[in-house]
């Protein structure tokens, strides 16, 4: 991926097996997560993407991670990169090295003529991924429903969600993401690993993949595919699910007041209530 100078002495480049322990530190240091989730992801994710590093002295200070897909780009599939767990050492932030390193993939990513898309955590972030010359793309918001009862001449279902099921469920809208089967299988594991839920529910004619976690009650829906037309399948879900409320996470549009930034791009395609799946949150 090349190397890049700043004003400190410090270099980005790719990752190599000798750095695993130090990146799962810097992991674990940024996002506070469970040790095992970390070494999950070391496990069975890491070899199939991209990580870079910012490293000093040969000590690696931050790392990212490029995980490979395909964005909807008009009536094409483009190229992609999701750009994932950008962090920094705590001892070294304030520095400019998450500038650096997102420097570096853009301009990786300009030289492969791909995309890149990441999904910032808070407001703070998409102000500082657009300094970086990313652009909110895509939006959310969360409705909240209490459960409906399901008709009782529908038929209804659940069993466990497959890679297979997902992607032949998935949208293929402009803006949307499309995954490998074998990035779906990792996506759908963690989910379940991390205490969550991956299912299918069959409703009548209709069949949704579901993705999300329950807590004192209520189930969070991160990702629902096909979107739905509607809420009431959503209040119906969560009585399938034996679940109280339902807080679901939909696409929105942009000029929506209730909305978020869920997806950031780095060529400024803003896309009309697209969904963006399978992103590991």
């Amino acid at each position: 991926m090349g190397q890049n100078r700043s004003m400190i002495d410090f270099e980005i480049t790719q990752a190599s097996a000798s750095d695993k322990d130090t990146l799962k530190q810097i992991w674990l240091d940024s996002f506070g997560d469970d040790p095992d989730y970390v070494n999950f992801f070391f496990e069975n994710k890491l070899p199939y993407c991209k990580a870079i590093t910012a490293r000093m002295g040969g000590t690696p200070l931050g790392a990212a991670y490029l995980l490979p897909a395909e964005m909807r780009d008009g009536e094409r599939w483009h190229k992609a990169y999701y750009v994932y767990a950008v962090g920094v050492s705590p001892v070294h932030r304030g520095r400019g090295i998450g500038a650096a390193m997102m420097k570096q993939i853009l301009d990786f990513a300009k030289r492969e003529d791909a995309i890149c898309f990441l999904s910032p955590a808070s407001e703070k972030l998409v102000t500082y991924y657009s300094r970086l010359g990313m652009q909110p793309s895509h939006f959310a918001k969360n409705l909240s429903l209490k459960k409906t009862p399901i008709p009782k001449d529908t038929a209804a279902s659940l069993s466990d969600l497959t890679a297979e099921d997902y992607r032949a469920l998935q949208s293929t809208a402009a803006g949307s993401v499309r995954w490998d089967i074998q990035s779906i299988r990792y996506a759908l594991a963690e989910a379940r690993l991390s205490g969550g839920r991956a299912v299918k529910c069959k409703m009548g004619a209709d069949t949704f993949g579901v993705i999300g976690y329950e807590k004192d009650g209520t189930f969070f829906l991160k990702e629902i595919v096909p979107a739905p037309k509607g809420t009431a399948i959503l209040s119906r879900i969560a009585f399938l699910l034996g679940t109280k409320v339902i807080v679901a996470r939909i696409p929105a549009d942009a000029d929506d007041p209730e909305g978020f930034v869920l997806g950031m791009t780095n060529n400024a395609q803003k896309t009309t209530g697209a969904p963006l799946g399978l992103l590991l949150d």
